[in-house]
């Protein structure tokens, strides 16, 4: 795939911003999203009538009534393109399809984003013509079932340390894969596994073992299916571990190119990051409804709930969060639609953001709904256990802070090494080079300001102002920890995740300016009140944050943490 281009966030750890990624706000296409609505129309009749999210869960079983209406309604072939059997349309409606069905069933949610999202997406993005004619028109129907097989029992968030093996037979024709794999979502009612291996690959005239992504189905001889897994929450999905004992898996079903498959499965993971994320915000607006209708009709002391300020305090609270969480996803799936710009970091923010709103919406929703909110009698327990799980799959949190500062800094590291392997060749000119590269810093020209977001209402420029300063220190003080600690950062998760967390509450503000001033241009400004309102109360709270991050960075409790860590262990 060729190379895209720097990614928003990617660009904050400069200092930059790309305001052709914000203003003016992308648009969705006019055709696509009379489509999306009769599809979203036909879901929602279908999950009243058929989808019994209660009884799933009880049940722990998807009926396969469910899988098979989905399938029929063009639910689990939305993005595969029209010759190969599937609706062929955006990450942004499939998006909203997720976001949909993240109000109705967690459980059903889980299975169409292994499916779709992930299961099949390997041979979207990097299969044959002939592997996609093959594979692609069954799984766009729901006849076969597609699960993603990267996890296993000594590797999880560390998938570079996969066990399982793929050995070249001696005449060339087949691989042959033996290991285990460990929590894998659909896999016991999957026909097809995209599944991870490490193969020996000659580089340079030295042998290595790097990872290779292939098609393998399950009439393939030597598979054995662990038993089902019994899970505290989205219980209806089917989670299996599996054995492969010599399963000869055809050359042919090798997926891209041999020792590409972690780049291939980090792909994938962008896109399910996504879905996950738009699950959270249907999940979230939900519970949201729930608890709004509650909070009107409950009356205690004379007075309804809503008119308690602490109940207003978490409802509102709720509302900030659905509106940034809307916000960071719908620019985030623009962006993927774009095809031309890195994602990656954007997904994950998606990914950290959402899951962590919708479980401080969950919480916030229980204890408005009081007692009923831990009976099981209502959804709200439910929610909570289906919500829980969205922080660890797909990357946990915490390894996806890591990616976001890692992988966003290291650029930096790069241009500060150019300029001082420039300094060792040249002293005179390197010295130049440097000063002139502060000296364009310090004049803001690779720093934003509200002049680099065109058109903002006036009411908005305040904000952008702000944003701006928050930046340029950000990025000040991400040259000075790349300078500082080297390769050593890698060891430094304290300075990582306060890095992460500055650019997660960065991307947040720039996501919801931008979406503060389509709102305007589309409604006008007395018609955003609320909004703008939520644009105040989110830019308070997550400037506070950022601040204190970027005060933490060099004045710490690091030390201190570490040493109560260690003394636990120690016992």
């Amino acid at each position: 795939m060729a190379d895209k281009k720097l990614g928003f966030v990617k660009g904050l750890f400069f200092g930059k911003v790309n305001p052709g990624l914000l203003i003016p706000y992308p648009k969705e296409n006019d055709e696509e999203s009379q489509t999306i609505k009769i599809i979203l129309d036909s879901l929602k009749k279908f999950a009243r009538e058929r989808i019994d999210a209660a009884r799933i869960d009880a049940e722990a079983k998807m009926p396969q009534e469910v899988i098979s209406g989905l399938g029929q309604l063009g639910i689990l072939g939305m993005a595969t393109p029209e010759e190969f059997g599937g609706l062929g349309l955006s990450q942004f409606a499939y998006a909203k399809m997720m976001e949909e069905l993240g109000k109705i069933c967690g459980s059903t949610a889980t299975f169409v984003g292994a499916h779709q999202s992930i299961g099949m997406k390997a041979i979207l993005l990097f299969g044959t013509e002939e592997q996609k004619k093959k594979y692609l028109p069954e799984l766009a129907t729901g006849a076969k079932i597609a699960a993603f097989a990267l996890t296993e029992p000594n590797a999880g968030s560390d998938a570079g340390s996969i066990q399982t093996t793929a050995t070249l037979s001696e005449d060339g024709s087949t691989f042959i894969l033996n290991g285990s794999k460990h929590f894998i979502t659909n896999a016991g009612i999957a026909s097809l596994l995209t599944v991870f291996a490490k193969q020996e690959i000659e580089i340079e005239g030295k042998k290595e073992k790097k990872i290779s992504a292939f098609i393998i189905t399950r009439d393939m001889p030597g598979i054995t299916m662990d038993r089902e897994e019994e899970k505290m929450g989205i219980r209806g999905s089917v989670t299996n571990g599996f054995r492969l004992e010599n399963v000869r898996v055809p050359k042919e079903n090798l997926l891209g190119e041999p020792g590409k498959g972690f780049k291939i499965a980090m792909e994938v993971l962008n896109y399910g990051r996504l879905g996950l994320a738009a699950g959270c915000l249907g999940a979230s607006r939900r519970l949201f409804e729930l608890s709004a209708d509650h909070a009107k009709q409950r009356e205690q002391f004379g007075k309804r709930l809503c008119d308690f300020e602490m109940i207003k305090h978490k409802l509102s609270d709720i509302e900030i969060d659905i509106f940034v969480m809307e916000s960071i996803v719908d620019l985030s799936v623009k962006t993927a639609d774009r095809k031309d710009t890195d994602f990656s970091i954007e997904a994950a923010i998606c990914k950290v953001f959402a899951s962590e709103a919708l479980w401080r919406v969950v919480n916030n929703a229980v204890q408005i709904n009081g007692g009923d909110g831990y009976m099981k009698e209502y959804p709200y327990e439910r929610f909570l256990r289906d919500a829980r799980i969205n922080m660890i799959f797909e990357g946990t949190n915490e390894i996806l802070r890591l990616f976001i500062s890692l992988d966003s800094i290291k650029n930096v590291g790069i241009e500060l090494k150019k300029l001082l392997d420039s300094l060792k060749r040249n002293p005179l000119v390197g010295v130049f080079k440097v000063i002139g590269a502060s000296l364009k810093k310090c004049k803001g020209k690779f720093c934003c300001c509200d002049a680099m977001l065109p058109g903002l209402d006036p009411a908005l420029k305040v904000y952008a102002k702000k944003a701006a300063v928050l930046t340029k220190k950000f990025s000040c003080r991400v040259e000075k920890v790349a300078m500082k600690y080297g390769r050593k950062i890698v060891d430094k998760e304290f300075m990582q995740e306060r890095l992460s967390d500055i650019a997660i509450n960065l991307y947040a503000v720039y996501c919801v300016i931008a979406r503060a001033q389509h709102l305007i241009e589309a409604k006008g400004k007395p018609a955003v009140e609320k909004e703008l309102n939520i644009l105040d109360a989110f830019f308070d709270r997550a400037s506070a944050r950022i601040e204190k991050d970027l005060n933490g960075i060099f004045k710490n409790k690091d030390k201190v943490l570490s040493a109560i860590s260690d003394k636990i262990i120690s016992g």
